[in-house]
This record gives structure tokens, sequence and C-alpha cells, in this order.
């Protein structure tokens, strides 16, 4: 539910921002909150204790709900949730509101209880560079500072760090990432969001994992795997952000390995004039300047891709290079 969530005396209460409801953990058993974890076998029970702007609107003490689930063989389980509430007036109205809010919070939980979706890139990153061969441990020590500290050369600001080692906020959106794993006998990298949600990325969980492999040819194969669960309704809208951010960050480690530290010099008009600024050429933005001034195209066709942002800048695999979404688990 789009609401705010705070725990109030540990986990058996909560209160619901913006509308000041209060709610707790019951057992009907005692018929008092606060007495019980609420839990009983599969049955989970709960009152709102506190009506907040609502009271206006509800009977004290006249909303409560049961949450109850029943196995179904080896397809899983069925639940089965039960709500009271009394209006004052407009009944039709808040039962139509309480239907459509267990209906919402019903299938998000399903969503959540699912098998995640599962996003899977494959990078060639070059054997050798201006400062000489990339090892796979190399590539993974270079990976930690370039994509997660500093931001993979995405179009916003580098990541702020906070206090605590391998904890950092992506502003825009908002978004705490996690380091959790370093093996440098595997040059493996795990990571996590903290804190998805649905004003900032619109999944319950996102653990992501990059893996680095010495190949026979000399190269180094980075495989970068997102596990996700999106909210109900927004698969679509994650596997586009998700690929395309993982897909550009990858594309600019590549060139960041291969080149590293270079500038591409911003002029005008296309390419001739003074100087104006130097834009590091592994950042999606120096990818797009570099690729514009290597354009010899007729003005008419780099008009037409003017309006077609996703031909901006590197877009195109190498060989050995791809991406694929498949339901499954970081094993």
């Amino acid at each position: 539910m789009p609401l705010l969530v705070m725990n109030l005396g540990g986990a058996e209460n909560r209160f619901l921002s913006p509308v000041m409801v209060e709610e707790s953990l019951v057992d009907e058993a005692w018929g008092t909150s606060g007495q019980s974890s609420g839990k009983s076998g599969n049955r989970i029970d709960y009152r709102a204790t506190d009506m907040g702007l609502l009271k206006g609107e509800l009977l004290k003490g006249s909303h409560s709900g049961s949450v109850r689930f029943m196995p179904q063989g080896d397809s899983g389980c069925s639940m089965k949730w039960e709500v009271e509430v009394e209006a004052r007036h407009r009944a039709s109205f808040w039962e139509a509101a309480t239907r459509a809010n267990i209906d919402y919070v019903s299938d998000n939980i399903v969503s959540y209880v699912d098998i995640p979706k599962l996003y899977r890139r494959w990078t060639r990153l070059a054997s050798e560079n201006l400062m000489g061969g990339v090892t796979a441990a190399e590539a993974a020590d270079e990976w930690v500072k370039f994509c997660f500290y500093e931001g993979g050369g995405l179009p916003l600001p580098s990541p702020i760090r906070l206090p605590k080692q391998g904890l950092i906020v992506r502003i825009p959106p908002f978004l705490i990432e996690r380091l959790i794993l370093i093996d440098e006998d595997r040059n493996e990298i795990q990571y996590e969001v903290d804190n998805p949600a649905l004003w900032n990325y619109q999944v319950h969980t996102h653990t992501g994992r990059v893996r680095f492999t010495d190949l026979p040819d000399g190269k180094v194969e980075m495989l970068w795997e997102v596990e996700v669960r999106p909210y109900n309704g927004w698969e679509s809208v994650v596997q586009t952000l998700t690929s395309s951010v993982v897909t550009t960050m990858s594309r600019d480690f590549k060139a960041h390995l291969a080149d590293p530290g270079a500038k591409v010099p911003l002029k005008l008009p296309r390419g001739k004039g003074d100087l104006i600024v130097e834009i590091p050429k592994s950042s999606w933005i120096g990818g797009v300047l570099d690729e514009q001034q290597k354009d010899h195209r007729s003005s008419r066709e780099q008009l037409v891709d003017l309006f077609l942002p996703w031909t901006w800048g590197r877009t195109e695999d190498g060989e050995g290079e791809g991406e694929e979404w498949i339901q499954g688990y970081l094993s």
C-alpha cells in the first residue's frame, strides 16, 4: 500500500502515515493488543487501535482483520483475508476503499513470494589497454571503484558514501545500496538495495552479483546478474529500467578499462572552435559525444537520430556480449 509505515514499540505495532492510523497485532483469545504476537499457527489477527485522521469516518475500535493461510498441497497455499469495519457514514465508499486496498496488497503479496525475475548481461572487457593487460581480479577491484562508488558513468551525480563502509546513496532516486560480499578468490561482488519503494524503485527486493572470469583469448568476461521481485503491475517498467542502467554502466566500464582517464573535448560547432569542456570518455555523456564526433552521416540522418535517444552513444553489443531475462534465483 502506498503509505509510509513506521514501527511503534517493536514489531507488534505500526503507524500508517499520512492517515495517522495505528495498528497492532492482537490475540483474539486475549482480546487486547500488545499481549502476544498476534500469530496463531497460520493465522494473523490485527486491529486499528487509533483511527487517526479517519476517526470522523470510522467508529473507534471497529476496524479489525484476520489473515489465514491454508496449505494447497504441492501448489503452495491460499490466503483468506477478512476485514471488519463500521463506518459512521458513506458505508459504500469505505467498503469499496477497503476492498481496493486489500486487493492491491494481496496482489503484491503474490509478487513478493513469487519466483523472482533474473536479469543477466555478459560483457567482454579488453585484454589490453594503455596500462597493459587487465586480469579478472583487477577488473573486479576496478568495478567496485568505478561502478559502485563513482556511479558507473551514469548521467547523475556521483553516489554519496555513507559513514558505514560499503554503503552509498544514489541521488536521484535516493537508493541506498550496500556491498554484501567481495570474494577475491572468485572475483565476485554482491550488493543489494536497502530501501526499494514505490517512489524510487518499484521492487520488493533487489540483489546484484558481478563475476569476472579470465578467458583463454586473454580477455575478461563480466557477468552482471540482478535478481528482482517487481511490485505487481510494475514488471515492464522495472525490467526496462534495470536493463538500461546495467547495460549503460557495463558499456561505460568497458570504455573505462579500455582507455583509462581518456577525455572527450566538447567544442562548438561540430568539433570546431574553442574548447568548452572535457568530458570523461567512460561516462554516458562522453560516449554520446565520442560517437557524435565520429558520426559522418548526413545532417538529415543525424537529425532523425536526435529524436531517438536510445540510439545515442554506445548502443551495440560486441561478440560474446548480450543480455537475457529469465525467472530464477542467483545460484
